[in-house]
């Protein structure tokens, strides 16, 4: 009885918050039910664990196909870890989020690894009423669609030729020019509730690393630390010596994840 008694207060108090702030762009599916006064505790409940819980699996392939990416490209480490010292300290000092929010090399790496390697590479939903494009064609209701965010985020028509290249800078010179050029967390009314949270999780996770961490491929690394043919790290794996452009090798299963489990060295920066 307590625990559907706090549910049931915070479900008002999120509702009068969401009712009172309409300048903030568009509303979330979430915040569309609140809206609505159809959302009930257990409803709540149910959406803040998939946040939990859906949301921790995909938000650290998210950060691990990042930090791969930066040890397939040291001049890129080296200026993230520049800005990290110019705003968090040299230190190691305290990245708050007043700190993260001035990280805009930090943003621009993220959302190229997710551009390049999202979690979640496709979606699918149900047309419920037919469906007029505007080229004319005509999905009818019942029909299943498949959203391939994948191919959208290496398209040369939305990207330009070097679409698969890993270049942070593309989001720094210019915004995307469609909401659906990017879109890592889905598109719309019925996007992934926890992006923000998940944008966040993956630039601490980042930030904090490479704070006191540089990340290295496992070429040339000795035996004795585990990289070793048998472990995948071989150059059937990706990990040569000119393979910066090279793409990492993926499977699909519920989320995205990289073949050669992440392998990464890892060596303290002063």
């Amino acid at each position: 009885m307590c625990r559907g008694g706090i549910y049931n207060t915070r479900t008002v108090h999120i509702a009068d918050s969401v009712s009172a702030d309409t300048d903030s762009g568009p509303a979330s599916f979430l915040e569309l039910m609140l809206r609505g006064g159809e959302y009930s505790a257990r409803e709540l409940r149910e959406e803040v664990m998939v946040l939990v819980m859906a949301g921790s699996d995909t938000t650290a392939l998210g950060a691990a196909f990042a930090l791969l990416m930066l040890a397939k490209h040291p001049p890129v480490q080296d200026r993230l870890r520049r800005e990290l010292r110019e705003v968090a300290g040299a230190g190691g000092g305290a990245v708050s989020a007043a700190a993260l929010a001035r990280l805009g090399y930090l943003d621009a790496v993220v959302r190229e690894a997710l551009r390049l390697y999202p979690p979640v590479p496709v979606t699918v939903r149900e047309v419920r009423d037919d469906l007029a494009l505007p080229g004319g064609l005509v999905l009818p209701a019942g029909v299943a669609v498949l959203l391939n965010t994948w191919a959208t985020h290496r398209s040369a028509a939305h990207w330009g030729a070097d679409a698969d290249a890993f270049r942070p800078e593309r989001f720094l010179e210019a915004p995307p020019r469609h909401p659906a050029q990017f879109m890592p967390f889905g598109y719309s009314a019925r996007n992934c509730l926890g992006s923000q949270y998940a944008m966040l999780a993956m630039k601490t996770v980042l930030a904090r690393s490479l704070l006191h961490l540089r990340v290295l491929r496992p070429t040339g690394a000795p035996a004795a630390s585990g990289y070793t043919a048998a472990s995948g790290c071989t150059a059937a794996s990706g990990y040569t010596a000119d393979d910066a452009d090279a793409p990492l090798r993926v499977k699909f299963d519920i989320a995205m994840k990289h073949v050669d489990n992440y392998m990464v060295r890892v060596e303290l920066v002063d």
